[in-house]
């Protein structure tokens, strides 16, 4: 196990505002962090949310029975599916210009 290292999937700037983290240890990434964190950055690609959403992949959460986990904000999310994150980003970008 990482503990605390992450891998930004977008270069980080400062206009950014919501930090947005995919567990991809081995417990959330079998149970398909991956392909989550892929579709969740076409989303914010494709709605054009890429200056306001910093997306990164991080290593075990520590809820390893609970993925896949997602953190929005300070929000964690388990059992994560990608229409359960993209309400949670939308609530924290809301008011936003994007």
């Amino acid at each position: 196990r990482i503990y605390g290292l992450s891998a930004p999937v977008k270069k980080d700037d400062d206009t950014l505002r919501v930090g947005v983290s995919v567990c991809v240890g081995t417990s959330c990434f079998v149970r398909g962090s991956q392909r989550l964190l892929k579709k969740l950055c076409e989303h914010i690609q494709q709605r054009g949310m890429a200056d306001h959403v910093k997306v990164e992949a991080t290593f075990c959460t520590e809820h390893c029975d609970q993925g896949p986990t997602v953190i929005v904000g300070e929000r964690m999310l388990h059992h994560c599916t990608l229409e359960d994150a993209i309400r949670a980003i939308e609530e924290a970008t809301a008011g936003l210009t994007v």
